[in-house]
């Protein structure tokens, strides 16, 4: 590996080049287009959606432009416009200045066009890694040989359009049981988009020895991905009621807040890890516990049937492709399909009721799981940890559980808990393995991306520590990594002053404002236009300001280094 190649992947994979930029005024003509149709959408539309509109099953149209607004909305577009040409008519292309030397930026292009060196990003987020084709080959055979999960099909060019006639079929049926028609709509419309059949990778588990790959499968084109997204969404109220499901590091906090029990009583802390989860899951059993909680919740039996339709389907036809080979995934569920989270929740928490049932005095102080991550306190006295243990892990019989108890400290998720007296605390938990690997300031990010990721991680790190000495110790280290990246002090001094210990940044929906949006390059002028639309909104008359919300500049960013050398497809 050149010096070249190598200081430039030590930027990171998140690190984005300078793109080329063309000229701010057409920069801002091309924004100013977009922006002006957003107003005139809203005009005619109205900010009121109306009764049953669902944003997330609309189906739009980019090419329809709305007619002309009423005058005394597009007065104060054409102000607009003759202020940006005011700000920007003159300016003319700026040289071009990179952010990495040349050689440097040529090493990545060299290194992109290398067919014998496949570039994927490492498991547990431990940056880029370059692997020999043969290893990585080699590899995913080897996973693709478990005739237990995939079975290798003849391979057909007219495969994805046998499925997607199939799905299309599959969301007739739906339509007829009662699927509403925008739902509908939104469903048929992206799955005639769909073509391309899922791509199998594996990205490298360094932290393995020997180093082995974990399966992805890329099916964000294919044409049950549609189907899949609804079930989620129609699945998501249903697991959030769901008593044994985290949501996430904020419920698991609510929950360790109500534990409690006598200071002199002995009490163990424990975790268990699901092996292979959605490998592991039986489709037959998933759908069973499907149709069990649905009964439970008081679904709709029209909705229920939909949804077990969908959900069929979907773990029916799980095909992925392989080297110009063509597999069918024939055990467990669908690897990167939206429906698979909530169904393996769904699954988990049927389990988990039953053991419990099975057994009342079996229940521990608290119980959580985040997918396959389960966290348990229970109290000696009651409980005999191997009775509780045993119970979990006979739960299935393709349930594997690996266990990790000790009655001081335990992690979970990002938090390590730790017991004081009567009650628990927690602090941040950050692995051995982290790297750290941050993104550089010599980025071609905005100015507030840079404050913006540093603030949320203190902001995390301020509502993860119960006391405030691991509050400053956790900062003072993020500060120093930061430092190391190449972050100036005042800079880093001015962000951090912005949270103390126990802030709690305000919560509530936000009103959705108007976007001004354009590329971004890093040049000085970029800083001038927030100026320019602040001083015009001010500016504009009472009636508009009411009806529309003061706009924000938005950046549209060029690819990082991820997106420039990262393939799903094996290159040839």
């Amino acid at each position: 590996m050149t010096y070249a190649l190598a200081s430039a992947l030590s930027r990171g994979g998140k690190f984005i080049l300078s793109p080329p930029m063309p000229t701010p005024y057409e920069a801002y003509v091309t924004g100013f287009e977009s922006f002006r149709r957003s107003i005139r959408l809203r005009a005619f539309f109205g900010n009121d959606s109306g009764d049953g509109f669902d944003s997330r099953y609309h189906v739009p149209k980019p090419n329809w432009q709305p007619g002309r607004a009423a005058r005394h909305i597009e007065a104060p577009l054409r102000d607009l416009h003759a202020q940006l040409e005011n700000a920007f008519a003159g300016d003319q292309i700026a040289p071009a200045v990179s952010n990495v030397p040349h050689a440097e930026r040529l090493a990545l292009y060299d290194l992109r066009r290398r067919p014998d060196i496949i570039v994927k990003p490492a498991d547990k987020n431990l940056g880029l890694t370059l692997m020999g084709r043969d290893w990585y080959m080699q590899e995913c055979y080897r996973q693709l040989s478990d005739e237990e999960v995939y079975q290798e099909i003849a391979v057909t060019a007219l495969l994805p359009e046998e499925i997607k006639a199939k799905a299309l079929h599959c969301v007739a049926s739906m339509h007829k049981l009662g699927l509403k028609a925008n739902e509908k709509k939104w469903l048929v419309h992206h799955i005639g988009e769909s073509s391309s059949v899922p791509k199998f990778y594996t990205m490298p588990k360094l932290h393995k020895e020997p180093v082995k790959g974990r399966p992805i499968v890329a099916s964000c084109g294919w044409c049950t991905t549609p189907l899949s997204q609804w079930c989620a969404n129609t699945l998501a109220p249903i697991v959030a009621q769901l008593p044994t499901v985290l949501k996430d590091t904020a419920d698991l906090l609510r929950r360790l807040e109500g534990v409690r029990f006598s200071a002199d009583a002995e009490v163990l802390l424990s975790t268990a890890d699901v092996e292979s989860l959605y490998t592991s899951i039986p489709v037959e059993d998933a759908l069973e516990a499907l149709g069990h909680t649905l009964r439970e919740r008081r679904v709709d039996a029209k909705e229920g049937a939909c949804i077990k339709l969908a959900v069929r389907f979907v773990l029916s036809n799980n095909y992925l492709t392989f080297d110009d080979k063509c597999y069918k995934q024939i055990k467990g569920l669908a690897m990167g399909t939206p429906l698979a989270p909530p169904l393996a929740n769904i699954f988990m928490a049927y389990l988990e009721k039953k053991t419990f049932a099975s057994r009342p005095g079996l229940c521990p102080v608290m119980y959580g799981r985040f997918l396959d991550d389960i966290f348990y306190v229970q109290v000696l006295k009651n409980i005999p940890y191997h009775v509780l243990r045993k119970a979990l892990g006979n739960m299935h019989p393709s349930i594997r559980l690996t266990f990790k108890s000790s009655p001081i400290e335990t992690e979970m998720l990002d938090l390590v808990i730790y017991r004081a007296e009567d009650h628990l605390l927690h602090r941040v938990h950050q692995k051995a393995l982290n790297k750290y690997l941050y993104i550089s300031p010599l980025s071609c990010h905005p100015p507030h991306v840079m404050r913006g990721f540093i603030r949320t991680e203190i902001i995390r790190y301020a509502r993860n520590c119960s006391e405030r000495l691991d509050f400053l110790r956790i900062c003072r280290a993020f500060s120093s990594r930061l430092r190391e990246r190449g972050f100036h002090p005042t800079f880093l001094r001015n962000v951090f002053a912005t949270v103390e210990h126990g802030y709690d940044p305000p919560k509530g929906k936000r009103a959705t404002p108007m976007v001004f949006k354009i590329p971004y390059g890093g040049g000085p002028e970029i800083s001038a236009l927030p100026g320019v639309i602040r001083e015009w909104y001010d500016a504009c008359p009472l009636a508009f300001r009411t009806y529309f919300p003061k706009p924000v500049v938005c950046y549209t960013m060029g690819r990082n280094v991820y997106g420039l050398l990262v393939r799903a497809k094996v290159p040839t």
